[in-house]
């Protein structure tokens, strides 16, 4: 069998296990096109990302074979070509190369801030990881800085051992909002 698959003849028939023989079809009878199972297409065969790996694109051969193989969602299929026919890849020019830089330059920038990052912002977020944690924990992150602001503004503002601490530090956490807004305090 091409492609060194497991097979054995039969009173004249080719047999294989039923996986295989159901995807094998070298004449193109079932399939319209010659079909193999994984790991079997004949020599001189090759996909599309097999060729670019050569150096070379399919031009415009038309198929010549398939390979079907059971995959996630159902039947998957791989599109072979001729190599003895394929063609040099064409290098890109310098317009797409370009027009490919800028693309990723937009990917990499984020929507909130602007600054462009070393990595694609992410779909699901729409703005970067530091803009997105900001967002996420913002009310956390918020809370703590008025806590230690709070703490901060009534030992500066705070006479030294006066009674009634926590009066003092809940009013001065009050004054502290209102210099915070642009009151006096």
């Amino acid at each position: 069998m091409p492609g060194g698959g497991v097979a054995i003849a039969v009173r004249g028939w080719l047999v294989m296990g039923r996986y295989r023989a159901a995807y094998y079809d070298p004449d193109g009878e079932r399939h319209a096109v010659p079909t193999f199972p994984w790991w079997s297409a004949p020599a001189g065969l090759a996909t599309r990302r097999q060729l670019r790996l050569q150096g070379l694109r399919p031009g415009r051969q038309p198929i010549a074979a398939q390979i079907l193989w059971r995959g996630v969602g159902g039947v998957r299929v791989a599109y072979l070509y001729q190599v003895s026919l394929a063609r040099p890849r064409k290098p890109a020019t310098a317009a797409q190369l370009a027009a490919l830089e800028r693309a990723m330059a937009a990917r990499r920038t984020c929507s909130t801030c602007g600054f462009e990052r070393s990595y694609c912002i992410p779909l699901s977020l729409g703005e970067c990881l530091d803009c997105a944690e900001g967002e996420f924990l913002m009310g956390k992150k918020l809370g703590v800085a008025l806590a230690v602001l709070a703490v901060v503004w009534f030992v500066v503002k705070s006479p030294a051992g006066s009674a009634g601490m926590v009066r003092e530090l809940w009013s001065g956490l009050g004054d502290f909002m209102n210099a915070l807004a642009g009151g006096e305090g």
